[in-house]
């Protein structure tokens, strides 16, 4: 593929697997809101949440206005916008972007189920699933590799405040996260190196 349209596919997928993400992680947490399960859990309210909200508005807007920003953010978003607009206005591309994600953040989350219930045989399993989409998207906001550590840190706390023990959701995350994200990179690094010997790439 032109370099080009390689950047164009893998911003479109990711893309793609972020809308698709982040409409799982509203309807799951409404859901999971409101069928009681996280009684444990209390959402801050008041002056803490409204300064929060107002830094995290006026650290976006600075970086967004600067020319950093725009360079880096503003320009490669709208050809973003322009490619996933065109895919929408296609029914068959759309229902392949999205069911390519959809289908992408059900499999990795059913790996979480399976390792849990290697250590924890009784959780409910819509509900983990919900944990791990809402893991998965907020903890590669963090500038790590893959969102390493914000993701696990994210998915244990989760998963304990769902009633899971902590024992477990550590034991289960370590393990889901081995065996569906950090070992899968091995063959890639092979391949690459492959291509590159060839003067593929």
């Amino acid at each position: 593929m032109r370099r080009s349209l390689a950047v164009g596919v893998t911003l479109l997928s990711l893309a793609g697997t972020s809308a698709v993400a982040a409409v799982v992680c509203l309807v799951g947490v409404l859901g999971v809101g409101a069928s009681g399960t996280l009684r444990g859990v209390s959402i801050p309210t008041g002056w803490p949440l409204l300064v929060g909200v107002a830094s995290a508005l006026v650290v976006t807007g600075l970086v967004v206005g600067s020319p950093f920003g725009r360079r880096q953010l503003i320009r490669p978003s709208m050809q973003v916008v322009s490619e996933l607009w065109s895919t929408l206005r296609q029914p068959l591309r759309a229902a392949q972007l999205f069911g390519g994600a959809f289908g992408y953040l059900t499999i990795s989350a059913l790996g979480l189920a399976a390792s849990l219930a290697a250590f924890e045989p009784h959780f409910p399993l819509i509900v983990v699933l919900v944990v791990f989409v809402v893991g998965q998207t907020l903890g590669h906001l963090a500038p790590t590799p893959g969102g390493l550590g914000a993701v696990e840190g994210l998915l244990v706390a989760g998963l304990t405040a769902v009633g899971v023990a902590p024992t477990a959701a550590v034991a289960a995350v370590l393990t889901s996260r081995l065996l569906t994200y950090w070992l899968p990179v091995l063959p890639g690094i092979g391949m690459f190196r492959y291509l590159q010997h060839h003067s593929v790439i």
